[in-house]
Parts: structure tokens; sequence; C-alpha cells
């Protein structure tokens, strides 16, 4: 019967996971975040809007963007949910339209400007 040799010493790797690369730049941005200002017209610097440039395309933007996927999402079942009150205002000779536009404006169309309409930075 053969048998392996025993190792000697401890090894110890960093690079377990890919996701402590993630939780790195987030401490770093966040660690960015909380620095004191240096000056009293820090407001339209250019730290400052580094600062907001980053956290708008690493954090903002991705979780803008699932807002509007799952807003896609979930317009479906508001628009069954909204189907009666559709019957109703066509008994009364409405238009569906607001009955439905309200649930797509909050659903879809604020997110997606949200995410993808507005200028880089602007939080």
């Amino acid at each position: 019967m053969r048998t392996r040799p025993a190792r000697s010493g401890i090894s110890i790797r960093l690079s377990t996971g890919k996701g402590w690369r993630a939780a790195l730049a987030f401490v770093s941005l966040a660690s960015l975040l909380g620095a004191p200002v240096a000056s009293a017209d820090w407001d339209g610097s250019a730290g400052q809007k580094a600062v907001s440039t980053g956290l708008d395309a690493m954090i903002v933007r991705p979780l803008a963007a699932a807002r509007a996927g799952i807003g896609s999402v979930l317009l479906v079942p508001a628009s069954i949910l909204a189907s009666p009150a559709c019957a109703v205002n066509l008994i009364r000779g409405d238009s569906c339209r607001p009955v439905f536009e309200a649930a797509y404006d909050v659903l879809v169309a604020e997110p997606v400007d949200y995410a993808f309409k507005r200028e880089m930075g602007e939080l």
C-alpha cells in the first residue's frame, strides 16, 4: 500500500475566491467617501467628480439597471392586476391608457431614465 508523504509547513492562499477583489474595491471606495473635505470649495472640484463618477459607475448604475429589469418583470403582474380597473374604464367609456401608464412610468420609464439616460456622476 502506498501512502502520500505529509506536507510540512502551512500555506495560506489569499486568492481563494473571486469575490475578494470586489470586496477590496468596495472597501477602497468606502474609505474614499469617508475622507474629510480638504477645502471649503470642494463642491464642483475634480475630486468630487472623480468620486461621484466612480460611485455612479460601480454601484449606482448597476443597481439602477437591476431595478429597471425587475420593474420590467413586475410590469406584467401589475398590468394583470390593473385590468379590472381597465374594464371599469371601458364600461364608462374612458380609455385604459392612464391605468397602465402609471405602472409603466413607475416600474420601467423612471428607472430606465435614471440608469441609462442621465449623465455619468449625477447622483
